[in-house]
């Protein structure tokens, strides 16, 4: 089974409880002397949110890692198990339960960022985030490919010769 992965934390146990949901976004008004008028907006964005445990001697680093990530913000690479990648925020962690001598028992939760998902079903998908002034021609020449198959795999990138800084790629 795949492992559930964020940016660069792999989890070492899959989380115990795993959701993802969906709703559709809709809207209703009271108009006068007509009833009710609905406006749908469409799915929202998938939420992703369980609990898990983390164990021995490593449970709190692996605890302050996630902590960690939260406290960064942004969006990642969310990969989950029997689901396509996609990218997503990290939003909730908290500790629950009592403490235990070998166990620490945590809940999370991520939102879909709304970017969609990534080509690659594998989950090992690289993202590079560009520095300032960095370019495609930059970007293939460190990562060994041509600025063809990145410019493929990245079809939001209008002016492959001028990045923003932080803006991501996608590595083929």
């Amino acid at each position: 089974m795949q492992q559930m992965k964020f940016r660069g934390f792999r989890w070492p146990n899959n989380p115990k409880r795993l959701e993802v949901s969906r709703s559709r976004e809709t809207r209703e008004w009271v108009t006068p002397f007509s009833g009710q008028a609905v406006q749908d907006f469409g799915c929202g964005a998938r939420v992703v949110s369980g609990e898990g445990e983390f164990f021995g001697a490593q449970r709190q680093r692996l605890y302050e890692e996630l902590e960690s990530l939260l406290r960064q913000g942004g969006e990642g690479i969310l990969s989950l198990p029997e689901t396509r990648p996609f990218f997503a925020r990290f939003v909730r962690l908290e500790r629950i339960g009592e403490p235990g001598p070998e166990i620490l028992r945590y809940r999370f939760e991520f939102r879909e960022s709304g970017t969609g998902e990534l080509e690659d079903a594998a989950g090992d998908v690289r993202l590079h985030f560009c520095g300032d002034g960095e370019n495609l021609w930059d970007i293939a020449a460190e990562y060994g490919t041509s600025v063809e198959a990145l410019a493929a795999a990245n079809p939001q990138i209008e002016w492959p010769n001028v990045l923003d800084e932080g803006e991501r790629v996608v590595i083929p």
